[in-house]
């Protein structure tokens, strides 16, 4: 079945794709590997995340696997401008493997302040091995 606006369309729901129970306001399902496909015909393609909060923490993906969170990217607000995008074991602060600071440009390997341009810190054992 084909669904079709043909000016602007609202669902007051939740909107299912390949599932008739969906967890969330869009969810899709599929047996695929790639289960979705966004396509721009510009010269380049964004997906923008979006929280209109005030007072808004984060913004991110995280990835599950059923329903356990494995790992995170996430954009940390932190009170500046830019605060700081990390990857890491959760969506929230505090499980920061790696982090990129949007305001000073520093990249920062255990730690959630990074000093200088890349910055490497571990409680012990060795810090780089090659």
């Amino acid at each position: 079945m084909a669904l079709r606006f043909l000016n602007s369309g609202y669902f007051a729901g939740s909107v299912g794709i390949g599932t008739d129970s969906p967890d969330r306001k869009l969810h899709v399902k599929d047996s695929a590997i790639v289960v979705s496909e966004f396509e721009g015909t510009n010269v380049g393609s964004l997906i923008d995340l979006v929280n209109s909060n005030a007072s808004q923490l984060y913004n991110g993906i995280r990835f599950t696997q059923g329903t356990s969170s494995k790992m995170a990217i996430t954009h940390i607000a932190d009170g500046t401008t830019k605060g700081y995008v990390q990857i890491g074991n959760s969506w929230a602060t505090g499980s920061e493997i790696l982090v990129v600071d949007g305001r000073t440009s520093n990249v920062g390997i255990g730690t959630t302040s990074p000093g200088a341009l890349l910055h490497l810190s571990k409680s012990s054992g060795a810090i780089i091995r090659i």
